[in-house]
């Protein structure tokens, strides 16, 4: 396994693995590199972290330029050759980390020079009863430095810091909420996400918003541990056309209504083309919050209301409602709300939906000033073909999400908030509800709509079996893992050039050929594939 450059290894390693009578395998970490010499085979499969690992412990050599090839082949006492990746007077040496394992270890007959065959053989003379002692001893360094600085923090509240210094603010305003000096704002950053700023003249370093922001106090149950998984659809045919899904949130909210409690949800705010949290207490006004908004909303006006004694049915994001869990815990009122928490995709950045705004708006013309509608999931066309429709004055804009310049961002969530990618509720929610969309092939053939239901607490599951608007129907939990994908999307590596792409005056067009042309190869390549199932599976039930 080389990182350098191996093909210069070759007739060296052809003449050990003669010797040995082994075959040689290798690790592919070049395009024309050592795997392509005749003899040496490349590894007949996909090389990921098990894999890697395996590849080393299941070997009689190890032979390799990489540090951790040598620290895994210590840890799995290998007979291992460590070859100098770099030259002594390279600028860019990282040499250094494998001589300090080897001093260490006192393995340093194990780095080789390849040029001198006649003294290869005391590589592997290796004791391994003195290497595991000598490595022992490290390693209860490390767990005394480990448990040292642990209590020390534990013993030393007073250290505890603000959300100040917190990276990962998912700007759900409970900080703002807590802080006893308002010395916390959530204001939109240059990248276009709602975060805290603090100002530090003002702040007391009290650590209450600490103990209620929802990236400082990760709590909740996991899906597979919930009371029960449902499918459910509303039975009103006009609610399940106008929802995103199957309609289940309408139906909890004008459960709600009828039964004493408000409502706080998301609603496109159309005067300012962004969405934003608001209360609705008659049904009059429920078609404000319906339907999904794929963008990050202001959260904060829910805690006007939490110094009152009111009973209200709240939806949001799971990090919205981690935060408002925390803060209803410490006041003890979390008794008077049931909060419904929705599968998240993830929040793209404002400035990606402002520059996309913009574009449609010139495309209609350029008298058109202000939008008269956004759905952001249209189900004219089905609740499987995703359209976004945006109506400004008389004028229509219309597309699938697949050709949609938004649409593709949207769905490749390669311009989501930081605190998307490293977030602790895909599958962990301390919400009583957990609602979202039943996709999958169970009900593939359903064009209105099915929403995926997650019971998790005794609250919630009462409350469903309460609504008799709705079909509702027990599913297996595993679904939820089999159909939601629970796990965090990785952060692209071209991240931080795509933020700062979007403040440019770049039209959208160009920015979606440089960063989405390989999610939209693998999306066509997907649609075929899934269009050729769905044939296949046709032709399977009708013979």
């Amino acid at each position: 396994y080389f990182l350098g450059e191996g093909i210069k290894y070759k007739n060296f390693i052809k003449s050990f693995s003669k010797k040995l009578n082994l075959p040689v395998f290798c690790i592919p970490m070049q395009k024309n590199g050592l795997c392509n010499g005749k003899n040496i085979f490349n590894v007949p499969f996909h090389t990921g972290p098990s894999e890697f690992v395996g590849l080393i412990k299941n070997a009689e050599y190890v032979l390799t330029d990489s540090f951790h090839a040598f620290a895994f082949s210590v840890i799995y006492n290998k007979k291992v050759m460590v070859f100098e990746r770099f030259k002594k007077n390279d600028r860019q040496n990282q040499n250094s980390r494998i001589y300090n394992l080897s001093n260490i270890l006192s393995l340093n007959n194990c780095i080789i020079d390849y040029h001198k065959k006649d003294e290869i053989s005391a590589v592997f003379d290796i004791n391994y009863d003195e290497v595991t002692f000598l490595l022992n001893k490290e390693k209860e360094k490390s767990l005394d430095y480990l448990f040292r600085s642990i209590d020390n923090e534990v013993s030393e509240p007073k250290m505890q810091k603000s959300v100040l210094y917190n990276t990962m603010c998912c700007g759900c305003s409970a900080c703002q909420k807590e802080c006893p000096v308002s010395a916390i704002k959530i204001k939109e950053d240059e990248s276009g996400f709602l975060s805290c700023v603090v100002d530090k003249d003002l702040c007391l370093n009290c650590g209450k918003c600490v103990k209620v922001c929802p990236f400082h106090n990760i709590l909740g149950t996991t899906i597979d541990k919930s009371l029960a998984l449902f499918s459910s659809y509303s039975k009103n045919t006009e609610t399940l056309k106008t929802s995103s899904s199957g309609g289940l949130a309408y139906e909890i909210a004008e459960y709600a209504l009828d039964n004493g409690y408000d409502v706080y949800g998301c609603e496109y705010d159309l005067k300012n083309d962004r969405a934003k949290h608001i209360f609705i207490d008659n049904k009059e006004e429920l078609h404000r919050i319906q339907g999904s908004k794929y963008l990050q909303s202001d959260f904060s006006a829910i805690y006007d209301l939490t110094t009152y004694n009111k009973k209200i049915v709240v939806f949001g994001l799971p990090c919205q409602i981690s935060g408002l869990h925390n803060v209803l815990s410490e006041k003890q009122i979390r008794d008077n709300y049931i909060l419904v928490d929705l599968i998240c995709h993830g929040v793209p950045s404002q400035n990606l939906w402002r520059k996309y705004l913009s574009e449609v708006k010139a495309s209609l013309g350029a008298d058109c000033k202000y939008t008269s509608s956004v759905l952001f999931r249209n189900k004219s066309k089905g609740w499987h073909n995703k359209h976004i429709t945006i109506n400004v004055d008389d004028r229509q804009y219309d597309s699938k999400y697949e050709n949609d310049n938004f649409g593709v961002f949207f769905e490749l969530g390669n311009c989501s908030m930081p605190t998307c990618y490293e977030c602790p509720y895909r599958d962990k929610t301390v919400a009583d509800i957990r609602i979202g969309d039943y996709w999958g092939d169970k009900f593939i053939n359903n064009s209105k709509g099915v929403s995926m239901v997650s019971a998790i607490t005794n609250r919630g599951f009462d409350l469903l079996e309460k609504i008799e608007t709705v079909c509702i129907k027990n599913q297996p939990l595993n679904d939820y893992y089999k159909i939601q994908y629970p796990f965090n999307h990785q952060k692209p590596i071209y991240y931080e050039d795509l933020i700062e792409d979007l403040k440019e005056d770049i039209p959208l067009k160009d920015l979606r050929k440089k960063y989405c042309r390989k999610y939209e190869i693998q999306s066509y390549f997907g649609s075929v594939y899934l269009k050729l199932k769905r044939l296949i599976q046709k032709k399977d039930r009708e013979d």
